[in-house]
């Protein structure tokens, strides 16, 4: 089994605690509700043309007669999938479940056309996804991906890798939905894929002038289980002990909390640059260590980073909330469409419970990410 190289703490002179973000961060404060206020964002790219224009540009396209024919594709997905969205969010969770799929399905198809704009040229579209739902226990229930279709182009673009054909349990993707993290422990249906962590910039001050990664990982053994998709974190970073001074200083935590945390530092440190720590190399360490194991925080908490467990141990699939909340909306679509009665069967039990959380929880949480992923910038809310 893989094991977490050993190493003795450095003590740092200085330190700088803020959430590590793979794109441009924005902090944003609002009064009103967040979904409204991401529509509003991706509308300024979908709807304002001269800026959708300059943005495709950007992204590209450099060809104009190409630019203007995107423009038309992503601003028809954007506009079907708000319709879609709020046509669902007037529905009880029960029915929304279909709707709340096309305007993912709509979303994914908006970012597509941007990321790969020979997409447009499909005639046909396919889900790219297949469920046989509500023929077996809820804990058994499976979504089938196949190689073509829009799953598939999406989580190509999403991971910037493929998924080879899969039959993926439902119950298990819902582990990575951090939404319902409580409801879905509170309810014994399995392992919560998602480890919500710490990390810190420090420096070594001008005495050494040089900068390195210090991480506070809950649950750290788990990831032991995927030395396959965890082999640059386990060359990177090394375990150490961090005296309580310390850690409550640099990640404001509790010695309670600090229970729950194994504690790990670069083994590089990285050298000032004029006369100022690298904090920009130092937080690329960690996006390096966890590659498409990475997801951004968008809440605004004191975590600074999440990090997903692949999907089984042995294939070890990429998979993380954005994706996992994707595909259980579809197998949750299929349900309202074609099996309504075992929803009903379902309506006195726990499982039942379940997917009400789930459709009511975790929408925005999607919305945050396929908004920010498609405009390149990572919106972070707070309330005002």
């Amino acid at each position: 089994m893989a094991k977490f190289l050993k190493g003795t703490f450095r003590k740092p002179v200085t330190f700088i605690k803020r959430p590590v973000a793979a794109r441009s961060m924005q902090g944003l404060v609002s009064s009103g509700n967040v979904d409204d206020e991401l529509w509003l964002l991706l509308e300024y790219y979908s709807e304002v043309q001269d800026v959708g224009l300059s943005f495709l540009k950007g992204r590209g396209i450099i060809s104009a007669p190409q630019r203007r024919k995107i423009f038309k594709y992503f601003q028809a997905y954007v506009r079907q999938a708000k319709s879609f969205y709020y046509a669902a969010k007037a529905l009880p969770p029960r029915s929304s479940s279909l709707l709340y799929f096309y305007c993912f399905e709509n979303l994914a198809r908006a970012a597509l056309a941007i990321y790969d704009p020979t997409s447009v040229n499909i005639k046909k579209w396919q889900h790219g996804l297949k469920t046989d739902a509500g023929n077996r226990d809820f804990r058994h229930e499976t979504v089938v991906t196949y190689a073509e279709g829009v799953f598939p182009k999406f989580y190509n673009w999403y991971f910037g890798a493929q998924m080879k054909p899969n039959s993926l349990n439902v119950s298990t993707l819902m582990g990575y939905c951090t939404d319902i993290g409580y409801q879905y422990q509170l309810a014994s249906i399995g392992s919560r894929q998602v480890l919500y962590s710490y990390s810190a910039v420090c420096s070594s001050g001008d005495q050494g002038k040089t900068s390195w990664a210090l991480l506070g990982i809950p649950k750290a053994q788990s990831i032991l289980k995927y030395p396959k998709s965890f082999k640059n974190f386990l060359s990177s970073f090394e375990e150490i002990d961090v005296p309580w001074q310390s850690y409550e200083r640099i990640f404001e935590i509790l010695a309670l909390e600090r229970s729950a945390l194994t504690f790990f530092q670069s083994t590089q440190e990285i050298p000032w640059i004029e006369n100022s720590l690298n904090e920009s190399a130092v937080r690329m360490q960690i996006l390096k260590a966890f590659e498409n194991s990475f997801q951004i925080n968008y809440f605004g908490n004191k975590f600074d980073f999440a990090i997903s467990l692949p999907y089984t141990q042995r294939r070890q699939i990429r998979m993380d909330e954005t994706v996992a909340i994707y595909l259980v909306m579809f197998y949750l679509s299929n349900l309202v469409r074609y099996k309504p009665q075992y929803l009903e069967k379902l309506l006195s039990k726990k499982e039942a419970w379940l997917i009400d959380s789930f459709v009511r929880s975790c929408i925005v949480t999607f919305l945050r990410s396929i908004v920010s992923r498609t405009i390149d910038t990572d919106f972070v809310f707070s309330n005002r």
